[in-house]
């Protein structure tokens, strides 16, 4: 074969297609032969239904065009597009389909099934990572609004988030935090010190609740306000779950809830729906005396952090 060489069909120069996006090769080994080929997960930019689906080729000769239950998937499969070669494959006599009822189509169309199987769990690990960098960016910039609006209210905030000296709004000159005295003071022997200052009891280990198992594209950032401050966790844990709950310090949003789905798709809405369970969660910590002091609380909360007169603006 000659190392260069250039193809004209009708005077234009013919080149290879080639693919841009996520390739995923496989090979894979049968009783009658190897099965391999390579898999393109193509930008959304650049899907087209025309191209979407796997050339099954025999001996390098394209045969047809297969999709192999991809057409279910969704929008998705306009995506997918790419080559299997199984040189074993019995074909017809006009050589366009291949024998079905065969033994070797069958171990085939099995194969192919298992490598779409794993390609569909790299392109749902692919989309997680992706939109994990985006719920990054909106949940920080969520988590420091509610914190500004927490420190702009201190009476809403529950036991361990109250602000410290030195966290309040920036009206007036900033605190400081007053340690407790434990010396004796001028004039005052250490017997004497001794007597007026009781034993402080022995504390109590305070039982900190343990996270979930959670998946490798769990988003977790940490509200820094107070003592214990308090802890945010976005992960998948199911359709069917609850939107959001909250355990010890840290609160759960579930990823998987179609709310959830629905509003990733734009920032504006997302950060907004973040701040409310949030603000949800946090006003429940404090427990309310009815649930219109709550919803007053949380209302209160988010014109702070959104408001026109909120610091950061909207």
């Amino acid at each position: 074969m000659a190392p260069e060489f250039t193809v004209f069909l009708n005077g234009r120069r013919l080149a290879p297609r080639t693919h841009t996006g996520q390739h995923i090769p496989f090979l894979e080994g049968t009783p009658y032969g190897v099965v391999h080929g390579e898999i393109v997960l193509v930008p959304a930019s650049q899907a087209n239904l025309l191209e979407a689906g796997i050339s099954c080729r025999v001996k390098q000769v394209l045969v047809k065009r297969e999709f192999f239950g991809m057409e279910t998937w969704g929008p998705i499969a306009a995506r997918l597009s790419g080559e299997a070669h199984a040189d074993f494959l019995l074909l017809t006599s006009d050589r366009s389909e291949f024998v079905r009822d065969s033994a070797e189509y069958q171990v085939f169309r099995s194969v192919m099934e298992q490598v779409l199987a794993r390609v569909r769990q790299t392109v749902a690990r692919l989309d997680d990572v992706k939109e994990s960098r985006r719920t990054k960016r909106v949940l920080s910039d969520v988590l420091d609004r509610v914190r500004e609006a927490l420190v702009r209210n201190p009476a809403f905030c529950p036991d361990g988030l109250i602000p410290l000296a030195g966290e309040s709004a920036p009206q007036g000159p900033p605190g400081y935090l007053v340690e407790p005295r434990t010396g004796s003071s001028p004039g005052e022997t250490s017997s004497e010190a001794s007597e007026k200052v009781p034993p402080s009891p022995k504390r109590k280990r305070a039982v900190r609740p343990q996270l979930k198992r959670l998946t490798p594209s769990a988003v977790i950032r940490r509200l820094k306000l107070g003592q214990r401050g308090l802890s945010c966790c976005i992960d998948h844990f199911g359709a069917e779950a609850s939107e959001c709950y909250t355990e010890g310090s840290i609160i759960y949003i579930n990823q998987d809830h179609p709310l959830h789905q629905q509003f990733i798709q734009d920032r504006e809405a997302y950060a907004l729906y973040l701040a409310r369970l949030l603000t949800q969660e946090i006003t429940l910590m404090k427990q309310p005396r009815s649930p219109r002091q709550a919803f007053e609380r949380q209302s209160r909360l988010l014109r702070d952090a959104f408001g026109p007169d909120s610091p950061r603006g909207y």
